[in-house]
């Protein structure tokens, strides 16, 4: 990848980086010599990565290399990169920082395999992303639906196309706030409205009898 001073400006990059530039690579240079030096430099080191992480035309081997980069933060980039290879995802749904992990967790074409692993994974927060992520497939949220952690039911029950027989199974939950998740999801069948209804929490059995007495007007 070409660096040049026209692209550090972009950056935003300060007069002093920007003077050195032009003494040390005039005729700009390659992304590999660019990092060789500014290892004297930590923090400029750290925010090229982060630039070079970003860019839309970063290729694969940079890409590749700053993976293994020990910032996490940057590692997590990498992995929010539009054109991050599944291998490379594959290696990052791994990584002992679970920030790196929610990254992957987000990516929108995240393949579906990582999407399964990622939903075993041992921080809820991770779970929570899988399921909400848009192409979380139906085993994964049934998986999630008996998730021991509310927030990640939660989610399950907040899915847009959450299918109808994972909310049936939801309405019977031990918490209120699932159970009242349901009652607003816009799938919820009326006949699990009418159970709502007769909910033992107020405030829950009130916006259940409030919804369906919104649908009766229609």
């Amino acid at each position: 990848m070409k660096i040049t001073r026209k692209l550090l400006i972009k950056w935003d990059a300060c007069s002093e980086s920007v003077e050195w530039f032009d003494i040390r690579f005039p005729e700009g240079t390659d992304h590999t010599e660019f990092l060789q030096a500014l290892e004297f430099n930590r923090d400029w080191s750290d925010w090229a990565k982060q630039k070079l992480a970003r860019h839309p035309d970063c290729p694969v081997d940079l890409l590749e290399l700053l993976a293994k980069d020990e910032d996490w933060f940057i590692r997590s980039i990498v992995a929010g990169h539009l054109n991050c290879p599944a291998h490379i995802l594959e290696q990052l749904a791994k990584d002992e920082y679970w920030g790196v992990r929610h990254a992957v967790a987000h990516y929108s074409n995240c393949p579906v395999d990582l999407l399964e692993q990622l939903a075993k994974d041992e921080d809820w927060m991770i779970r929570y992303d899988i399921a909400r992520h848009p192409n979380c497939p139906a085993h994964i949220l049934e998986q999630l639906a008996k998730d021991e952690y509310w927030g990640v039911r939660h989610a399950v029950a907040n899915y847009s196309n959450c299918p109808v027989d994972l909310l049936e199974l939801l309405v019977k939950d031990e918490d209120w706030m699932i159970r009242y998740d349901i009652a607003r999801h816009p799938n919820c069948p009326t006949a699990t409205l009418e159970l709502l209804a007769k909910d033992r929490h107020d405030v829950l059995r009130i916006t259940a009898i409030r919804i369906l007495k919104g649908r009766m007007k229609k």
